[in-house]
């Protein structure tokens, strides 16, 4: 092969799978662990199809991993591809090598029929592929000192108790995770992953059971984090949460706890204190906006009059939508603003970015759609 040709990108062949984890090892664990041992369900050869790689000289240089998968935003369920292992050997950075792999995986995703791209990550790389900061999340940040003190109800017939997770509690789990509003749809042997080593939000975590008597009221996945106890995913009622801080807080080492999610309904009435919003660390590309627009058609049904359906005018494509009220000024939405005009961040949607005059009744209107709720990564992240 001739010096400096370049191949791919392309899927990955399965006799350069070592090599890939070698660069990935390189690139993520230098001081220590595997990344194939800790994103088994991405990095498999049985996924080498998305898997896609440059090689310079024969040598693999560059790697985008994708999985394809769907999740359920409230009402709404869309397929979707996950990114994640972005790397570039270190002497071959800054020549456009991920930026091209990447561009290939988002044309792939398209063709496969993928409306969201959900990233691990907040990388120029992203950005510049039209990626964003968005999503409402909660967060409780709640001092160790405190914990003790939080009251919560206890009836006298309680009978709840938490125990570690074992392997032969996957059906349980898995019908807890089922009731989230919004979730990944995982195969089980996702969750037969994580329960055997894989990490949970790039974390070694901890898996524990909340039972009242013999019925499964309540899972999460634990880690302590510089010093923070993090719940990095949980399912189950708030009143199983409730039981389970004290105890965790008796067995962990940690100064504070902390838990994310999309949702306010996950978090007890006693938290209230201790909530406050913020956005993912991670970002998301809409790939196909005509058809995340169709997916919202039901939303608008339950949130609109008919009369206000018939005065909202909407033309999509794959890259953009132009929505109009009663003849007004038209607002078009494309590139990154896509992510934010549907998922809003922070308590803020569209509306409050948008500079154009004339445009309140249109707001308002689509303020009473949007933002939908977003999904957080937890034993989603890849």
């Amino acid at each position: 092969m001739a010096e400096g040709a370049i191949e791919g990108p392309r899927s990955l062949e399965p006799h350069e799978f070592e090599s890939l984890r070698e660069l990935l090892n390189t690139t993520f664990r230098s001081t220590g662990g595997c990344m194939v041992k800790d994103y088994p369900r991405l990095l498999d050869l049985d996924n080498k199809e998305n898997l896609l790689v440059l090689t310079k000289n024969g040598k693999l240089i560059s790697h985008c991993g994708m999985l394809f998968r769907e999740v359920v935003l409230g009402q709404i369920q869309i397929p979707i591809v996950s990114i994640g292992a972005v790397a570039t050997a270190k002497e071959e950075q800054g020549k456009g090598y991920a930026t091209n792999v990447l561009n290939h995986g988002i044309l792939k995703a398209k063709q496969r029929g993928a409306i969201l791209m959900i990233i691990s990550g907040d990388r120029g790389l992203y950005l510049r592929a039209n990626a964003a900061f968005c999503g409402d999340f909660w967060m409780a940040t709640i001092p160790y000192n405190a914990i003790n003190d939080i009251p919560y109800v206890k009836s006298p017939n309680d009978e709840i108790s938490l125990r570690r997770a074992k392997p032969s509690d996957i059906d349980q789990i898995i019908s807890l995770f089922s009731t989230k509003y919004t979730r990944y749809l995982l195969p089980r042997e996702d969750y037969f992953a994580v329960l055997n080593g894989a990490k949970v939000f790039d974390r070694d975590a901890d898996w524990w059971i909340v039972q009242h008597k013999n019925e499964f009221i309540g899972v999460g996945a634990l880690s302590v984090y510089q010093g923070v106890l993090v719940l990095l995913d949980w399912a189950g009622t708030t009143h199983a949460l409730e039981h389970a801080l004290p105890v965790w807080n008796a067995n962990y080492k940690h100064s504070a706890f902390c838990f994310i999610s999309s949702s306010k309904s996950q978090f007890p009435l006693t938290w209230s204190n201790y909530l406050q919003l913020r956005c993912t660390e991670g970002t998301v590309i809409v790939l196909k906006a005509d058809e995340m627009w169709q997916l919202c058609k039901t939303r608008l049904e339950e949130r609109l009059t008919h009369e206000e359906i018939n005065h909202l005018k909407v033309e999509s494509t794959n890259d953009y939508i132009r929505l109009s009220y009663k003849g007004g000024p038209s607002l078009e939405v494309k590139g990154q603003d896509l992510a934010f005009f549907f998922f809003g961040c922070e308590g803020k949607n569209f509306a409050n970015k948008s500079q154009l005059p004339s445009s309140e009744e249109l707001f308002g209107v689509l303020g009473r759609v949007f933002p939908l709720p977003m999904v957080w990564p937890g034993i989603g992240f890849v």
